[in-house]
């Protein structure tokens, strides 16, 4: 029996429009594989992860440049291709810092030069995560950490922020619609003087718009 055909939808990603099917395959209990081979390889786009080491029957978490670039060597290798698609980190470090408290909801607003120095003091205790959203002031709070990942500071973090909770004309509003997750993704680049968000993530569900409308905006 001739095996039925299957149309997978595609999408597009990133400000360049790569387009990507839809629906992926994750190959975690795959042990090994030569797919890639004849051909396969121009028909998808790759990710692979980096982090988590294993040497001397021990997993550890590593992100060190040293260690990252390794790791990308020898992922190429084995795949034997010449380019990842998409390169990312597959753990961080446990310690992390919520900014919701620092511009507004506990109490007044607190003297930013204070703020600054609370994170950079974060960062040198060993804190590789900040978690912020645009809706924290709102847009206070992102601007604030434009101001602390500067000198430095941001080559020593991951760093997340949220979409979806919009406030205009003294409202609130859930909203998950492509314009405004492309409009809100702007803004906190802009704001947070950056040109790449680590972790950017969904802060509320509109369930007026399907979620791959939502998270993968044409």
């Amino acid at each position: 029996m001739a095996a039925a055909s299957v149309s997978v939808p595609s999408i597009k990603l990133g400000s360049q429009g790569l387009e990507v099917s839809a629906q992926g395959l994750g190959c975690l209990g795959i042990p090994s594989s030569t797919a890639l081979q004849g051909g396969g390889r121009e028909m998808v786009e790759l990710a692979t992860k980096f982090v988590v080491s294993f040497a001397d029957g021990k997993w550890e978490i590593r992100g060190d440049p040293a260690y990252v670039h390794a790791a990308c060597e020898g992922s190429l290798k084995r795949l034997d291709i010449d380019c990842i698609d998409l390169y990312y980190q597959h753990r961080i470090d446990k310690k992390g810092l919520g900014c919701l408290g620092m511009p507004f909801f506990y109490g007044p607003p607190k003297p930013e030069p204070d703020m600054i120095k609370l994170i950079h003091h974060a960062v040198a205790a060993g804190v590789t995560l900040l978690d912020t959203a645009d809706m924290y002031g709102p847009h206070t709070n992102e601007i604030l950490l434009g101001k602390a990942l500067q000198g430095g500071v941001r080559e020593k973090v991951e760093l997340a922020t949220k979409f979806a909770v919009s406030f205009a004309d003294g409202k609130w509003e859930i909203r998950g619609d492509p314009a405004y997750v492309h409009a809100a993704c702007e803004g906190s680049l802009k704001r947070l003087g950056i040109d790449c968000i680590d972790l950017y993530y969904q802060h509320r569900i509109d369930k007026k718009v399907p979620i791959v409308q939502c998270t993968f905006p044409a």
